[in-house]
């Protein structure tokens, strides 16, 4: 009785102290919908079709609109030459990102190059990304790898033909591009080698990808700590922080395990010849001996680099792989060349 007795003053406190706050910001800001306090336009986005909300709203105040998403001031734009503007002729004013929580965690607070705040150190980052990681010759150089996955997931679709066996699509391309991303990163497939377990139906996984897929779940969670800042305590009754904070160690303990295994194998080589194809690791420890860079690279830049970079690749290939459309069109190609 008394929590609950807690609870309603807390909503009661907080729905005037919005209140308040939402009079005294009087600013100039483009033309918007009237916000309510407390949830500001939150009630006008429907959580299944934001963009089909959005895009209503700017049928009705214009291309350039001003919404307030409980605590946070968002200008939207709808406009090709507004969205120029933004992205090109004033990109330096809006190229430091919100730190929401999960993307905080999950970037050692913004020390990878996607979600740096803008600065010294942002810049160094992306020039070290571009000269170093992506460079034409890097990728060139990833070309062997590329087709040998591409050579056995073939070779593995062909056999399953011949045997008669059905054939998930979109588990043989997720396992494709897991194992793509763990030799490009990391040197070797750790997706089938780190601790498998059953996930559904019956169906087996490793523990890499079941945390990458938690990991890009957390990305995109919503947290009353972004939005509410009062309201933060939320996310410790939900569990989500205790989620967030769990995937983030066992990812954490991951990608140290491979960064301290890849520091073993460069001493027992000790100045032999380099391997062939050098991994994002390798590269970056090479920076981190090298010491020639005009910030102090640490293990956490490394981790957070590897964290977004598999998060987000792996996030965009579920995304990508998910239509049944892609799925027959790709198994139209495979067929083909499966019989040729």
């Amino acid at each position: 009785m008394a929590l609950l007795v807690f609870l309603s003053l807390s909503s009661i406190f907080i729905f005037i102290f919005f209140f308040i706050l939402s009079q005294k910001r009087k600013v100039a800001a483009p033309p918007g919908p009237p916000s309510l306090p407390l949830v500001g336009n939150l009630h006008q986005l429907h959580h299944s079709a934001p963009h089909r909300s959005l895009w209503q709203l700017a049928q009705r105040y214009g291309p350039f609109m001003s919404l307030r998403l409980a605590a946070v001031q968002t200008v939207v734009v709808s406009s090709a030459r507004v969205a120029k503007e933004i992205l090109k002729t004033h990109d330096l004013n809006f190229a430091t990102r919100p730190a929401f929580v999960g993307l905080r965690k999950l970037s050692y607070n913004g020390l990878d190059l996607g979600f740096a705040p803008y600065g010294p150190c942002w810049r160094e980052l992306k020039k070290l990304c571009i000269v170093h990681l992506f460079s034409a010759n890097r990728v060139q150089s990833f070309r062997s790898v590329r087709e040998d996955e591409v050579a056995q997931m073939l070779r593995k679709l062909s056999e399953r033909e011949a045997s008669g066996t059905v054939v998930n699509l979109t588990e043989v391309l997720m396992s494709f591009t897991s194992s793509l991303i763990c030799i490009i990163a990391f040197g070797k497939k750790y997706v089938g080698q780190y601790e498998e377990e059953v996930v559904g139906k019956g169906k087996r996984r490793s523990r890499l990808q079941v945390l990458l897929n938690e990991a890009q779940a957390l990305l995109t969670e919503f947290f009353f700590s972004d939005y509410f800042p009062l309201l933060g305590w939320v996310d410790g009754l939900t569990g989500k922080m205790r989620r967030l904070e769990k995937t983030f160690k066992e990812l954490d303990a991951f990608y140290e395990r491979v960064i301290f295994e890849h520091m073993d194998s460069a001493m027992a080589e000790n100045g032999d010849d380099e391997k062939e194809v050098q991994d994002i690791i390798d590269i970056f420890l090479q920076l981190l001996r090298d010491d020639s860079l005009s910030f102090h690279l640490t293990l956490d830049h490394i981790k957070a680099v590897l964290m977004v970079t598999s998060s987000f690749n792996f996030l965009f290939h579920c995304l990508h792989y998910s239509g049944n459309t892609f799925e027959k069109k790709l198994f139209y190609i495979i067929d083909n060349l499966v019989q040729e």
